[in-house]
């Protein structure tokens, strides 16, 4: 009902954001698929889409989604050169890479709960470890990390990384599906990686 000035792809989605902070998981893909029709090329876009997906139990086109937002990601930071946690721009790019490699290997944990398919477990679990080699370069920085500690689990008195619970949790052999957890932060800006 707004007017078309107001209209625009970051309204569509904060809305959607919104929504997903909410677990209206199905408005929030509504809107992230809308926005990803128009931006196929926006990582952030198509990494919430996939956030949504995982929600909604369609592992298999999640990790579609993330891969497209893995292969925009990888192909800047070729560009970029290594990434040694000077500056603010590395730390975006280096905690992003953490939740994007965390949640693909969910996909795969999912994947392999319901196929009892070995590959898919190998592949969650070198997407846990790549996302926790991350995740760990982001802490041991100077940068600020209050966003991170959102982003971490409390076990035995100690905040570990959401990637790092998961490969405990695989190497406990327990039910994939019930016990790995998909790190929810979706940046609150469509344009966060640039």
């Amino acid at each position: 009902n707004l007017p078309p000035e107001l209209r625009g792809d970051q309204l569509l989605y904060n809305l959607s954001w919104i929504y997903y902070l909410n677990n209206e998981f199905d408005r929030a893909f509504e809107g992230f698929n809308a926005l990803f029709q128009k931006n196929p090329s926006n990582s952030v876009v198509s990494y919430a889409l996939g956030n949504s997906l995982l929600h909604l139990d369609r592992a298999n086109l999640a990790n579609g989604f993330y891969r497209n937002a893995l292969n925009q990601i990888l192909a800047r930071r070729e560009r970029l050169g290594r990434l040694e946690m000077r500056t603010e721009s590395d730390f975006f790019l280096l905690s992003y890479l953490a939740s994007l490699y965390n949640n693909i290997g969910v996909s795969y944990a999912y994947n392999s709960a319901v196929g009892n398919n070995i590959q898919n477990e190998q592949e969650a679990f070198r997407n846990f470890v790549l996302a926790s080699e991350y995740f760990d370069q982001v802490r041991t920085s100077n940068i600020d990390l209050e966003r991170m500690e959102k982003r971490t689990v409390m076990l035995e008195n100690n905040n570990i990384g959401v990637a790092t619970y998961n490969v405990m949790a695989m190497q406990g052999r327990r039910n994939l599906k019930e016990t790995v957890m998909i790190d929810d932060y979706i940046p609150k800006d469509m344009f966060y990686v640039r």
